[in-house]
């Protein structure tokens, strides 16, 4: 595998080249602050569902436990993208962005985050077929090692997807 930053870094930049030339920048910098917008809402739409999830009883624990990193990994892959508008707002030529080991950072995170929201299913789904091979003691003894193994295995999986979707040679 060759580490490229080019290539980690390319799919969050909008091309600020082509936008000065159809003197559109402005326009770009305005859906910034619309998506600043949208992502401050979803905070508060996250922080609901996250006090929900500690204050309501409903779900199993192990459930409960992969919900709460769900909506956990929401709340950091949004400051992530937070911080990419921050850096990007307003400037003409992102080149120097490249360079910038923050912006590198928060790109590769807001990566890996992605790719643990889309593997999600899959992991809660195993954690449901096993609830249900043990139906009879499940709700009584909750073996709460199987959230948490099903969790470090997500994360580890999503890193490892990040990883092949960042550096990979194509």
């Amino acid at each position: 595998m060759r580490a490229d930053t080019d290539t980690m870094i390319l799919f969050s930049l909008i091309n600020r080249t082509a936008a000065n030339l159809d003197m559109t920048a402005e326009l770009i910098d305005h859906l910034y602050i619309v998506e600043t917008v949208l992502l401050l809402w979803s905070y508060l739409e996250c922080g609901v569902f996250f006090y929900v999830l500690c204050t309501n009883s409903q779900y199993h624990p192990n459930l409960t436990w992969l919900l709460k990193n769900l909506v956990a990994q929401y709340f950091l892959s949004m400051a992530s993208r937070l911080i990419q508008i921050y850096f990007q707002y307003g400037i003409d030529d992102e080149t120097s962005l490249k360079n910038n080991w923050l912006f590198i950072f928060v790109t590769f995170s807001r990566n890996c985050l992605i790719f643990t929201a889309l593997y999600f299913s899959p992991f809660v789904m195993v954690e449901r077929l096993y609830a249900s091979v043990h139906i009879r003691d499940y709700e009584h003894k909750p073996r709460h090692f199987i959230g948490y193994a099903l969790s470090v295995l997500l994360y580890l999986w999503s890193l490892m997807v990040g990883l092949t979707y960042a550096f990979g040679e194509c």
